[in-house]
């Protein structure tokens, strides 16, 4: 306080404004910063939805495909003897025809 009383009033207004600046500031920074983050949040929200939609949409398609694939496949007479697991009897239904034309 000794230090206080000692200076004069053009450095005690000089401090008092600068301090009242200061702290404007201060408030000024805090209020546009926080308006600044929802902003940015808002939008950041915005954009992470656009690109699980669209990632979303990418998995549906791929899905299809796959799906189309698969019902295709399961649609073959092959996939019956894979499951059976009776592969051999149609390599040997085949190729025994083929072996009786090459004899000829």
């Amino acid at each position: 306080m000794k230090f206080w009383k000692k200076l004069s009033i053009s450095y005690k207004i000089f401090i008092a404004l600068l301090l009242t600046i200061s702290l404007g500031q201060l408030f000024m920074m805090v209020y546009i910063w926080q308006y600044e983050s929802k902003i940015l949040l808002q939008k950041e929200r915005v954009d992470l939805q656009m690109a699980l939609e669209t990632q979303s949409q990418k998995l549906a398609t791929q899905m299809e495909t796959k799906q189309k694939e698969t019902r295709f496949l399961a649609s073959l007479e092959v996939m019956d003897d894979l499951i059976a697991k009776d592969i051999d009897k149609r390599i040997v239904v085949t190729q025994v025809p083929n072996k009786y034309f090459t004899n000829l």
